[in-house]
Order: C-alpha cells, then structure tokens, then sequence
C-alpha cells in the first residue's frame, strides 16, 4: 500500500469504515447470487470474502497484500469491489471448489433473459463460466456496470436504479444497460467463435 492510501484509509471515520464495509457485502452478495449462489459456498458467505480482501488490503506484510494505488485507482470503494470479485470468482473456479460443490446453474438463468444476449452458446459451455467471463469483462470495463446488473437482475425499476445510483434520469441506467448487453454479446460471440475453431 502507498503512503497516501494509508493516508486515506487511516483517515476514515469508524462510521465510514461501517457504511463502506455494509456496501462490500451487499456488493458481495449480489455476486454470489449472480453466479447462482444464494448464501453461502462452503461455508464462506458474503461477509467472509469482504473481511478477507480488507486484510488483504490492510495487512501489506501478507504474501497475498492487494495493493491499492489512489493514483491509478481514485476509488477506494471500486478498488476493493474489484478485489471482492476477484476473490469470489477465484474460489468458485478453484479445482478444490469445483470438486466438492454443485453450482446448480441454471441456463435459463433470468442472468441471461434480462442482458438480452443471443444464448445459444449455453448448451454447450457451462454457464456458469459464461457468467463469470461476463462479470469479469464488464468489471474490467467499469464495476458501475456490474452494480447495475446487479440492481436488474432484482428487477428493480429503472427509474429507481437511477434513484439508487444518484443519476439525474433513467438515460443512464439506459445507456449502462446497453453497454452490458454489448459486453454480453462480445463475450458470448468470443465464445462461439473459440468453439468454431
């Protein structure tokens, strides 16, 4: 960690410390609902995979120290949601975890219904996979896109996405759906093609 995000972070109040911790676990919950995961996956919930990115982050003399740099990553609440969903996405892929538990994807997901995205690749790549290499692109792209996704697939109303973003209006949400729906077909048509081949 730099010296100005030990700054930073040593600067936040007990209160902002709780208000950004509660957003990381509901931003990890969602997540783990996306991939199909209602609580927990074995045993590790939400809260488990927060509290071990802040370590992480916090701890700079841990082999596996996150290192956030304010210069290149301004946010600290987008650094630490890309971290989450580093870990998250790392657990569900490891061998051991493959292994031992049932993802039960479902490829008539709403994920798929509500992105709008030809879905025809399913039947024969996991979908679970095709989530993960869709979540992970639109975190590359912008974790706002992915918070977005998140509010949709809860079939909250664009008009009260945009109230829970702070957006002046729904052309926004609008404009972030599209975009996930390009991502999605990009990924998708990406997939098609490695089949193809």
């Amino acid at each position: 960690m730099t010296d100005k995000a030990d700054t930073i972070l040593d600067g936040l109040s007990k209160d902002e410390w709780i208000a950004i911790y509660r957003d990381l676990v509901r931003y990890g919950e969602y997540l783990l609902r996306i991939y199909g995961i209602k609580y927990d996956t074995q045993g590790i919930n939400a809260n488990d995979f927060v509290g071990r990115v802040v370590m992480k982050v916090l701890d700079v003399d841990a082999d596996d120290h996150r290192v956030w740099n304010p210069k290149k990553n301004p946010d600290v609440v987008k650094f630490f949601k890309g971290c989450i969903s580093s870990e998250i996405s790392n657990h569900l892929v490891s061998k051991r975890h493959s292994t031992t538990i049932d993802m039960n994807i479902d490829p008539e997901l709403d994920f798929f219904e509500n992105i709008g995205t030809d879905t025809s690749i399913i039947s024969e790549v996991d979908a679970n996979i095709i989530q993960e290499k869709i979540i992970n692109k639109l975190m590359e792209e912008d974790v706002e896109l992915v918070e977005v996704l998140f509010l949709i697939q809860e079939d909250i109303s664009f008009q009260d996405i945009a109230k829970r973003r702070s957006y002046p209006n729904t052309r926004k949400v609008y404009y972030a759906r599209d975009k996930i729906r390009s991502i999605s077909d990009e990924v998708l048509n990406k997939l098609s093609e490695e089949k193809d081949e």
